[in-house]
């Protein structure tokens, strides 16, 4: 749905809120892409082969957006947060009653 809005824009009929801007990386062109991103937040999912590539995670760290990417694979080659992980589950958002 991301990748949606950021093709079509409001006529999506998918309505984003949020204060950064949002988007996704296509396979295709992600290298010519990302430098040009800054201070957004982009989703991406295990079906992007450059995941995993030495190439993703150099430019991903040298970048300024916020990366949510949602996949099984073990992505040795990226830091993550601990913090923003253990953040999803205090907010009480995902939180189960009575677990803390």
């Amino acid at each position: 749905m991301i990748a949606l809005v950021s093709r079509r824009g409001e006529s999506s009929g998918v309505e984003v809120q949020c204060e950064k801007k949002c988007r996704t990386l296509d396979e295709l062109d992600w290298k010519l892409v990302l430098p040009a991103l800054h201070d957004q937040i982009i989703f991406l999912d295990e079906e992007n082969l450059f995941l995993k590539t030495t190439d993703f995670a150099r430019m991903a760290k040298e970048s300024d957006n916020y990366f949510v990417i949602i996949t099984r694979e073990d992505l040795a080659n990226l830091p993550y947060s601990v913090e923003e992980i253990y953040g999803i589950h205090t907010t009480g958002l995902y939180r189960k009653p009575g677990v803390f």
